[in-house]
């Protein structure tokens, strides 16, 4: 996982997504936004190795229930991509 510092400085790139992965040393690349037109949540998930979208969600109407729904849309990717979750130690 990569933190703001890392993730502002490529916020606007316009380079394809694999070639920034690979920049990054990260295996994907996770992607997304709101939608001002109905606040609905879009997240993608592209494998740096070939392209490859292997992860894609849409969570309409974010705002009525984001908290549950970002914590299931991760549990969700991390599932889909065979990853595994891990609390953050904040001392380091």
């Amino acid at each position: 996982m990569l933190g703001p510092a890392t993730t502002g400085r490529v916020a606007a790139d316009t380079r394809p997504h694999s070639e920034i992965g690979k920049e990054l040393g990260g295996a994907y690349i996770v992607s997304g936004g709101i939608r001002n037109s109905d606040s609905a949540l879009f997240i993608q998930a592209i494998r740096v190795s070939d392209s490859a979208h292997v992860f894609a969600r849409v969570v309409p109407q974010l705002y009525a229930h984001a908290d549950s729904s970002m914590r299931q849309l991760v549990i969700d990717m991390a599932s889909q991509l065979k990853v595994s979750l891990r609390p953050v130690d904040p001392s380091s």
